[in-house]
């Protein structure tokens, strides 16, 4: 163990040797200059990050524009969604041997309320906009399922 802790301490030696060497053959100067000019370097750097934040803000100005771009087509394909899924219930609805009017009510008004609520949540940028109107939709979904289930609990009572 200790022959290996010799061997890896004389190689280590003996590439600094050889890099030290290296660099003076070359002209690298390993020593810090003797006067260094402190006003070059803060112009340069000021200038860098300048340039750096010149891209940032058209990177983050094409990110934006993407982005709503992408939004505009989500809300597109949740609209055709959203009237081929209305027309498939109401086919069914209509299909069905015994509905009414308050049936296509309560499956239209269900369905809209769901594209709705997601629509409106890929629409709104902030929490404070978004909780009034979950709010308003979860309350005319409640009003749906109520009757949905005040007429279920009366057709029980009734058969």
């Amino acid at each position: 163990m200790f022959k290996l802790f010799q061997f890896t301490l004389i190689l280590s030696l003996l590439l600094s040797f050889w890099s030290t060497a290296t660099a003076e053959e070359q002209g690298l100067n390993a020593s810090p200059p003797s006067q260094f000019d402190y006003g070059n370097v803060k112009q340069q750097l000021e200038e860098e990050v300048t340039t750096q934040t010149a891209v940032t803000d058209n990177f983050t100005n094409e990110f934006l524009k993407e982005q709503v771009t992408s939004e505009r087509w989500y809300i597109v394909l949740l609209c055709v969604v959203s009237l081929i899924s209305l027309i498939v219930v109401l086919f069914f609805i209509r299909s069905s041997q015994d509905y009414s009017a308050r049936d296509v009510v309560n499956a239209s008004g269900l369905n809209l309320i769901i594209f709705g609520t997601i629509i409106l949540v890929l629409i709104v940028d902030t929490h404070e906009q978004l909780t009034a109107a979950i709010g308003v939709l979860g309350a005319i979904a409640g009003y749906l399922f109520g009757t949905l289930q005040r007429r279920s609990e009366r057709q029980e009572g009734t058969s």
